[in-house]
Parts: C-alpha cells; sequence; structure tokens
C-alpha cells in the first residue's frame, strides 16, 4: 500500500505543479498585455518621442552610482 500511497502523491505533485506552471505563465501574459496597453495609451496621449537620457547627461547619476 506504501508504493500507491507514493505514486499517488507523485502525480498529485505533478498535476499541482503543472497547474502551477500554467496559472503563472497565464497571469505573465496578461500583464503584458496590460502593460502594452497602457504603453499603447501613453503614445496615443503623448505623441512625441522621448529621447533616452544617458548616464553622461545626468553627471549626478553617475557620481551616485559610482
Amino acid at each position: 500500500m506504501d508504493v500507491w500511497q507514493l505514486i499517488l502523491y507523485v502525480g498529485a505533485s505533478l498535476l499541482a505543479l503543472s497547474s502551477l506552471v500554467s496559472l503563472m505563465s497565464h497571469h505573465r501574459r496578461q500583464h503584458r498585455q496590460q502593460l502594452l496597453l497602457e504603453y499603447e495609451q501613453q503614445l496615443a496621449a503623448n505623441p512625441e518621442p522621448i529621447e533616452p537620457v544617458a548616464e553622461s547627461d545626468v553627471p549626478e547619476r553617475a557620481n551616485a552610482a559610482a
């Protein structure tokens, strides 16, 4: 009977793990889709491109990081 309990335990563990992985990947897809939607809304509200700030442009950041 111990062997069957071990097999049942391993099967339940694998099922729970696959369910968790599926849930997390679904959440990641939803989160990325929400971020993309917010980014598109932000671009629609402010269509001017914003130039990235280099560390050499902001000496305070460069000195604080060093």
